[in-house]
């Protein structure tokens, strides 16, 4: 964590910004305190009972893991990235490995994350503790690049904050915490950042920090994901230029430090395009078209906007349990718990960003717009899915990748709601977003806790003028309280002793497979 944050001083640097050293402790201190019950606990974050219930002579386990649907994790990434280490202790690039998938290259493939800077990284520690090292060093990036984000775009120092934390602790980061989803939503506020201040101030440190975390976007794991960050960076970027250093100036320098982005990161990117006609999303996908039919959608009918329970996606926004208890209770059809997750950043981030669209700004509407088209389309809106099927090849995304992306432009806008909310600003305007935000959330899914912490929020909003920092304390018990136990519901915890346990059964298989080499 110390090397990242090193990493990250120097580009913040670069860009001519400033992370308060306040917040630097807080992105420091968060994700130490959040994973704390499983360093304490000794537990692997990764659900092992499939490998007790896969691997011959493997421990018995007779508890349920509701986490089991992430196994992921067991069959695919953690092999990937055992497979990359082994290369790299052999002293070589990890460019082919006859261990998996019966012959592939973790050099050609982004999950494997041979280059992402998380990864790198994490893999200082013991393959068990991988999935946990890389969390903790998301949360650091996501906190400050979504703090400085939020201050470039007209947030308070303490809103800004809070906006940090929500997009750290929320679904943008830890619904996809094992997956390199999350590793690529990290960075996407630093692109972002980097883009509009590119754009307003091309300089040729700012041009090279640019193009190194454009580069980080890119090999960090997931092409989605990386796309949709891209165009949040291009939408704020190319509607917040400067008129001192003028449109074309901007976006040329801005594209300069895209190219130069995309040439480090090219001997990855050459490799995986070379495959990826051949992937099974592409086979599956780009011979067929899943574009809704005209007659499907009837307007008297809400629920036939969307495609499947797509609308599930925008109530997840509303409460912690909109949806139920993540991994409890089944999850709404055909929609896994991450999809689901992904959306939700906490009761502050809904009630700011509420009240943004009360008090609108010019420089809020981008990432604003964005939020709203992007998160619609993850949720198979009729209308919007059969407008961008038009592009070609477009039905081969998956939206719901970019909902990481949806998660950060909602806390930036939210910044600026909760700025207005401290700072007193307009208190009847404040009051009525909060009691409106308050009023959709528990209609959705109510309880006791849900009430007490909005009951806090309007508190807050009535005492701001007043009291300001015991306003900002409320606000962040609020905060800690709602998404702490909802992320860690999020999180497995698996028993360490069957993390990919040797048994005599793969002892013997082991000794046999390698008798002749």
């Amino acid at each position: 964590m110390a090397v990242m944050q090193l990493i990250l001083f120097g580009l913040a640097r670069m860009l001519r910004l400033r992370i308060h050293r306040s917040v630097v402790v807080i992105a420091l201190l968060t994700p130490v305190l959040f994973l704390s019950p499983w360093v304490i606990q000794g537990r692997v974050m990764l659900s092992t009972v499939p490998l007790a219930r896969a691997l011959p002579g493997a421990p018995t386990i007779e508890d349920d893991d509701p986490h089991a649907m992430l196994n992921d994790a067991v069959y695919q990434l953690l092999p990937w990235e055992a497979e990359v280490r082994h290369a790299l202790a052999s002293r070589h690039l990890p460019l082919w490995s006859d261990r998996i998938d019966g012959g592939s290259s973790p050099w050609a493939n982004p999950q494997a994350c041979v280059l992402a800077p998380v990864a790198v990284l994490a893999r200082l520690v013991p393959l068990e503790d991988h999935l946990l090292a890389a969390l903790a060093l998301k949360m650091l990036v996501a906190l400050q690049g979504a703090w400085l984000l939020a201050r470039y775009l007209g947030g308070g120092r303490s809103a800004s904050l809070l906006a940090g934390l929500s997009f750290a602790l929320g679904g943008g980061i830890v619904a996809w915490a094992l997956f390199p989803i999350s590793s690529t939503a990290a960075w996407v506020p630093w692109v972002t950042v980097a883009a509009i201040r590119v754009v307003r101030r091309p300089q040729p440190w700012a041009i090279a920090a640019t193009a190194l975390i454009v580069a980080a976007l890119l090999v960090s794991g997931n092409p989605e994901t990386a796309l949709g960050g891209g165009l949040l960076a291009a939408v704020c970027g190319g509607s917040l230029w400067s008129r001192r250093t003028g449109l074309l100036k901007g976006l040329g320098a801005a594209t300069l430090a895209a190219s130069l982005g995309f040439g480090l990161a090219a001997p990855h990117l050459l490799p995986f395009a070379k495959v990826l006609p051949e992937s099974q999303r592409a086979v599956r996908t780009l011979g067929t078209s899943n574009t809704p039919k005209a007659g499907s959608t009837r307007w008297g009918e809400p629920r036939s906007w969307f495609v499947g329970e797509g609308e599930a996606m925008l109530l997840s926004a509303t409460g912690p349990r909109a949806n139920g208890h993540a991994y409890r209770v089944p999850s709404p059809r055909g929609i896994s718990w991450p999809t689901i997750g992904s959306i939700y950043s906490g009761i502050l981030v809904l009630a700011g960003t509420i009240i943004a669209c009360l008090s609108l700004r010019r420089r809020l509407l981008p990432p604003l717009l964005f939020a709203v088209v992007s998160v619609l389309l993850a949720a198979q809106f009729v209308p919007l899915l059969r407008l961008a099927h038009v592009v070609p090849g477009a039905h081969a995304v998956n939206f719901n990748r970019v909902l990481v992306v949806s998660s950060l432009a909602m806390c930036v806008c939210a910044a600026s709601g909760l700025s207005r909310l401290l700072r007193g600003q307009h208190r009847r305007l404040v009051v009525t977003g909060v009691l409106g935000a308050a009023a959709a959330g528990l209609a959705i899914a109510a309880s006791v806790s849900t009430v007490l912490l909005w009951i806090v929020v309007v508190g807050a909003a009535i005492l701001a003028s007043k009291r300001r920092m015991l306003a900002f304390g409320l606000l962040a018990v609020v905060g800690v309280a709602d998404l702490v136990p909802w992320a860690r519901d999020m999180l497995p915890v698996g028993h360490s002793e069957l993390f990919y346990p040797q048994t005599p059964e793969l002892a013997a298989l082991a000794e046999e497979v390698g008798a002749d080499g």
